[in-house]
């Protein structure tokens, strides 16, 4: 009987397993290709206006934007839209393609939102990600946004970090908001480091930068050019504070060196840009 019982209970679990995961091979997935994106200029705005230059008289692309600033969906798109007012938006897109086959899941994120400011000597373009560039997707991604800046002489990533994902080494414990840290690639050099050095702490081992910041920091160190420096703002806790928004301020002094400087008549209001901003559909205290 009892033997009986054991092979009747190994069926049924089986049959369950069948239920829950299909006849398939998980080694499937690692044959398809990842997502591909390509860049897309559209010159015009409205009633056929071009974006052009105050300064230089010119019409505004992105091969002539001298530097480009990716804020990550949060704080970071928080801070430039409270503190960038001479942002115009452009109709440019960087769009999954569509006749190549995307990964299963996650699914390819959407085209960030493009800004240009030329208020400065040169263009700066300014990228808002519309949330989470998946690690899959991110190195094609990078690659992509890249292409489509081949003049950039400088890239900035501006994004965060948890602080409950923030690792310790023994005797240290963990920093608090407002706290910016970041990495920078070797290209940069110590008269322009010496700007922030003193502001803007090292990323400190054991913790490590993945997905979008760590695709593009490689991938322009491996090109040895453009700089590239990627700052991460801690987060504490699952939504966005204000203090998360202002440790960006550090970066201003760096921001300013490329043309982006920030409007003070008056004080920022990170509190009213917070509250503009719609929190990605897939947010999670859990995650």
């Amino acid at each position: 009987v009892g033997g009986c019982v054991k092979r009747r209970s190994a069926s049924m679990i089986h049959g369950l397993l069948d239920q829950l995961q299909p006849d398939a091979s998980d080694d499937e997935d690692e044959d398809l290709p990842h997502a591909t994106f390509s860049f897309t200029n559209v010159d015009t705005i409205g009633n056929n206006q071009q974006v052009t230059s105050a300064r230089a008289g010119q019409a505004v692309a992105p091969s002539n934007c001298r530097s480009l600033v990716i804020c990550g969906s949060g704080a970071a798109t928080a801070f430039a839209l409270s503190t960038l007012p001479s942002l115009v938006s452009v109709p440019w897109s960087l769009d999954h393609e569509q006749e190549t086959p995307s990964v299963r899941f996650p699914a390819p994120p959407k085209s960030p939102r493009f800004f240009v400011s030329h208020e400065g000597p040169e263009a700066v373009a300014v990228a808002m990600l519309e949330g989470n560039v998946p690690a899959e997707c991110s190195n094609n991604f990078a690659e992509a946004l890249l292409r489509g800046f081949c003049n950039a002489s400088d890239v900035l990533f501006l994004d965060r970090i948890f602080r409950a994902g923030w690792r310790v080494s023994p005797g240290h414990e963990r920093p608090l908001e407002p706290h910016l840290c970041g990495l920078w690639n070797s290209a940069w050099d110590a008269a322009a480091l010496a700007k922030i050095d003193n502001t803007i702490a090292q990323l400190p081992a054991p913790n490590s930068l993945d997905g979008l910041g760590a695709a593009l920091l490689t991938l322009c160190e491996a090109a040895g050019s453009p700089r590239c420096f990627t700052a991460l703002s801690l987060q504490d806790g699952a939504h966005v504070g204000v203090g998360c928004v202002r440790a960006f301020e550090q970066l201003q002094p760096l921001l300013d060196g490329i043309g982006l400087t920030a409007d003070g008549r008056q004080p920022a209001n990170y509190s009213e840009a917070l509250r503009k901003l719609v929190p990605p559909s897939s947010m999670s205290i859990y995650a």
